[in-house]
């Protein structure tokens, strides 16, 4: 009976789980490719990019002296 509703998902091209599997052995698999995929992107960024621009620090924007004017009718004074 098992195989027969297995052969059905499969051919409807459904994900299933079967029960039998190990979930944390999947889970420790994942995560180990997750990190060496985290670690190659953070190389392929070292390398594109150097170091001295990373560290750059934003501008400051001009400071204003001016005053603004003062317009309407309580300005009069």
């Amino acid at each position: 009976m098992h195989e027969y509703i297995k052969g059905f998902a499969d051919a409807a091209g459904v994900q299933y789980e079967e029960g039998f599997e190990d979930k944390q052995g999947k889970q420790a698999l994942s995560y180990r490719r997750n990190a060496a995929a985290a670690k190659e992107m953070m190389k392929q960024l070292d390398d594109e990019e150097p170091m001295d621009m990373a560290m750059e620090e934003p501008e400051e924007p001009p400071m204003v002296t001016e005053e603004p004017k003062k317009a309407g009718l309580m300005a009069r004074v």
